[in-house]
């Protein structure tokens, strides 16, 4: 991330869960203890990636009032596990989700592949608005590491005897990225808020994958509960992107969409896609 050099430069807490850090900083937010966590394993041999850095991160002089430092502020105090604690989700996946999942086992790694191509594919094409060049370098990283969990899938499918099938339109996401304004500013905020709600429900619903597949799966398991900082991380990114961009409508358009999310979120639903 390029900082200003008028920006004051945070060192980040050793310890603290970097999505914390990062949100609780630009919002001014107190970060509390109880939410440390270890930081995320090095997942290939490659040179680390944005999940395993510690930004610094650009303290400026706005903050989002109202309704979101009330809600980061409650949920911090509900001692939520760290990895979804800074979400604002509305609204919780229903209990069929992860029936469905867990009966499509397979079926779903195929749609978790294509999840992290076309997340990779999202970050590369976020890069083509003029007011982000200053984050091409983040960009370009969250993009490597997208590819780096798409190989990642990859080879659990092909350990497994799947191979790559077609992709399935997830529903959510379709009802998410419709949504987009056209405009100069309007187009690129929306695009990384809906960029951000994907990684936050990847967040929360790996998290419980993890937590699911821990009695019947332990490869599977470690795999998700894995994922989860790094999909925190990016939530984060995108967040704070749009943020430095325009805060007020940023403001507003993240209390649209987590509105929609959480309509979305509890439509029920056969395919077997992650989303």
């Amino acid at each position: 991330m390029f900082v200003s050099s008028e920006s004051k430069k945070i060192s980040p807490v050793s310890g603290k869960n970097v999505v914390q850090s990062r949100l609780c900083a630009t919002w001014r937010i107190p970060c509390f203890p109880s939410f440390a966590r270890k930081k995320g394993r090095k997942i290939s041999s490659n040179k680390p990636t944005v999940k395993h850095q510690n930004p610094v991160i650009t303290q400026k002089t706005g903050f989002f009032p109202g309704f979101a430092i009330r809600r980061m502020t409650a949920v911090l105090f509900a001692r939520r596990a760290c990895g979804v604690a800074m979400l604002m989700l509305r609204a919780k996946p229903p209990e069929s989700w992860l029936t469905k999942v867990l009966a499509n086992l397979d079926a779903v790694l195929v749609d978790h592949a294509h999840l992290e191509r076309k997340a990779a594919q999202s970050a590369l094409k976020l890069q083509r608005y003029q007011q982000l060049a200053d984050s091409l370098p983040e960009l370009t990283e969250i993009a490597i590491e997208e590819l780096e969990h798409f190989n990642l899938v990859l080879k659990i499918l092909d350990d497994r005897g799947m191979a790559l099938g077609q992709a399935i339109s997830s529903p959510w996401i379709s009802g998410m990225m419709n949504s987009v304004r056209r405009g100069r500013n309007e187009q690129v905020i929306d695009h990384l808020l809906c960029a951000a709600m994907i990684e936050g429900r990847s967040c929360e619903k790996f998290q419980i994958l993890a937590e699911a597949l821990a009695s019947v799966d332990q490869r599977l398991a470690k795999f998700y509960g894995d994922l989860v900082e790094s999909e925190g991380n990016h939530y984060a990114s995108y967040l704070l992107m749009a943020k430095r961009i325009d805060e007020l409508e940023t403001e507003r358009r993240l209390e649209f969409y987590l509105e929609l999310d959480a309509e979305l979120v509890v439509q029920p639903s056969d395919l077997p896609v992650l989303h």
